[in-house]
């Protein structure tokens, strides 16, 4: 079999399986897909979102930055939760501009933060001081994202994804002077080496999962066609390559279709991408990697999956290609060495078994100056993870279930710094299974 046959068996198995972690046996890619076909560039003059803060008792102050009548362009530093943020930030490929800082009242323990909708991904930073040995902790859906312990700091931006209602500041044995905040960032364009697309519709970012974008490219820059695309991979090594695909038209019912050196490679029965595509749908790969040398990608519409070449001058394509991510083998599962989740890259630390003939059993997990983001791996059936901390008042964890007959992986979430947990697997009807948990810590 060739290395187009096998590109296109594998993208036709995958094509339609990376919007849902728990659809695949493993999670091979994570896409951060907001709603809006065109994104609006963020001005000065420009209306940035509201927050609105609430607490079960008392209430939290809020204000612009810059003060005045609204959101002025941030153009240094400034100060949020007592700690000094930065006025932009880059998160996977994106550039972000500080838009509003939320000062969050100490007084309760419990304080909802209310993003006012959005058609745009934003990120918020969470930043603290005085803490006097206690913490400030930032939930997403009853989902901890991020932790401030000690006696203060800044936390890597994490995202927020569009109409987001859930976040929550939840803030225990603060010190009398502790200060705590959000600092809220709005998109302001691509990050440094990224591949726009017209209009900014979509973007290729300049590394995923660790590894740097070997080519990509979108139609219709610079009053090239807008329904063709070829992009040309000149690899120094032999190397399984993952292909990404963006497509969107105003006529309905096209299909696109990649050629792979001349020859079929893939098709899929849908041109409409919304939104950024910074990591859009299809992402695949082929068993035996390419040759060294140069290859080329074309890709282009067509009415129906066998129908002719259609030209759309709405349309706009694109295609990314990146190196396969390294792996390593857990319980007989193929796992990613390195992740994305909440905003940033997390390598694979270690895995625990977690089962004995067939039986789960707890492990005890300690995530002490840093978080730890846990995921498993198992042989088979349908698993999911839970944590507990171990102290009372912790941020607990229960993943979604995965299921496969022939065994799979998936990434659970974080275990916040600060905390000792118990993890453990679990079956769904209770079957025997074999199964270890996974240890990723943040890339610094």
């Amino acid at each position: 079999m060739s290395s187009v046959d096998d590109l296109r068996s594998t993208l036709e198995a995958h094509a339609h399986r990376v919007d849902d972690p728990g659809a695949a046996p493993r999670v091979v890619a994570v896409h951060e897909r907001v709603r809006g076909l065109r994104r609006r560039r963020r001005t000065a003059a420009g209306a940035l979102a509201a927050v609105v803060l609430a607490a079960g008792v008392g209430l939290a102050a809020l204000g612009p930055v810059g003060g005045g009548d609204g959101p002025e362009p941030a153009e240094g530093p400034r100060t949020v939760g007592g700690q000094e943020v930065p006025a932009t930030v880059s998160v996977l490929g994106r550039g972000y501009e500080l838009s509003d800082a939320v000062s969050v009242g100490t007084g309760e323990r419990t304080v909802r933060v209310a993003l006012e909708p959005s058609e745009e991904l934003r990120v918020v930073s969470l930043a603290a001081s005085d803490l006097d040995g206690g913490s400030a902790t930032l939930l997403d859906h009853r989902r901890g994202v991020a932790r401030v312990l000690g006696s203060g700091s800044v936390q890597p931006p994490v995202p927020v994804y569009p109409g987001t209602g859930g976040l929550r500041v939840v803030l225990d044995g603060l010190g009398p002077d502790a200060e705590v905040g959000l600092a809220v960032y709005d998109q302001v364009g691509p990050g440094p080496g990224a591949v726009v697309g017209p209009d900014d519709a979509a973007l290729f970012r300049p590394s995923a999962f660790g590894e740097e974008l070997l080519a990509a490219g979108f139609s219709g820059v610079d009053g090239a066609d807008p329904s063709e695309l070829t992009v040309r991979l000149d690899l120094d090594r032999r190397q399984v390559v993952r292909v990404s695909t963006f497509c969107t038209a105003a006529t309905k019912g096209l299909w696109l279709s990649v050629e792979l050196d001349g020859r079929p490679a893939y098709s899929r029965g849908s041109c409409d991408d919304e939104g950024m595509a910074d990591l859009p749908g299809g992402w695949t790969s082929q068993e035996r990697g390419l040759a060294r040398g140069e290859h080329t990608l074309r890709a282009y519409l067509t009415r129906g999956a066998d129908g002719p070449e259609v030209d759309d001058p709405t349309a706009v394509i694109g295609i990314g290609a990146y190196p396969e991510p390294a792996t390593t083998t857990v319980a007989g599962t193929s796992v990613d060495r390195v992740v994305e989740r909440d905003g940033r890259l997390w390598e694979l630390e270690g895995a625990l078994t977690a089962t004995e003939d067939g039986e789960p059993f707890p492990r005890r997990v300690e995530a002490d100056a840093e978080p730890v983001l846990v995921g498993f791996a198992f042989d088979g059936g349908i698993a999911g993870l839970e944590a507990e901390p171990v102290r009372g008042r912790g941020v607990g964890l229960t993943s979604g279930f995965v299921g496969s007959p022939r065994g799979g992986s998936s990434i659970a979430g974080q275990l916040l710094a600060g905390d000792t947990y118990d993890v453990r697997l679990y079956e769904d009807r209770g079957r025997p299974f074999e199964g270890s948990i996974l240890l990723y810590r943040p890339v610094a």
